[in-house]
Formats: structure tokens, C-alpha cells, sequence
């Protein structure tokens, strides 16, 4: 049995809510897609992932935390 999403999911917007810098935004970004990875699942004939509607959605609001970061950080310099 993998890690619990739940947990991981914080880990994630901790990630990303600590971004000071566009070296920690890429972080994030390569922090998050990992956390993608890690809760779907891989077809080696397609190459693809594919995952559960919870895991879509938690993801998609990673994506747009991180979004905001990006333009908070842009804000900044």
C-alpha cells in the first residue's frame, strides 16, 4: 500500500506555499508532478498515466496554486 494522498497532497501545497524564488517554483513544479506519478498509474503500451477523479482533481488544484505562485513571485521582482 502506497502513501496516504491525503498526507502527500499537503506535503504538496506546503511545496508550493514555500516558494520564495522561480528556483523553488520549478521545484514545485517537478515536486508535483512526482506526486502525480506517484498516485496513478502507468500503461507501458500507451506511455501514459491515467488516474482516479479524486487524484484528477487534487492535482488540478496544484496546478493552480502553483499558477498563483508563479504571478505572486513575478509580483515580487
Amino acid at each position: 500500500m502506497g502513501p496516504n494522498i491525503f498526507e502527500t497532497y499537503r506535503k504538496a501545497k506546503k511545496v508550493v506555499a514555500s516558494c520564495d524564488s522561480f528556483l523553488h517554483y520549478r521545484t514545485a513544479q517537478k515536486y508535483i508532478s512526482l506526486w502525480f506519478k506517484q498516485h496513478s498509474v502507468y500503461h507501458t503500451k500507451t506511455r501514459t498515466y491515467s488516474a482516479e477523479p479524486l487524484q484528477q482533481e487534487l492535482y488540478a488544484k496544484l496546478q493552480s496554486l502553483l499558477y498563483l505562485k508563479k504571478y505572486e513571485l513575478k509580483k515580487k521582482s
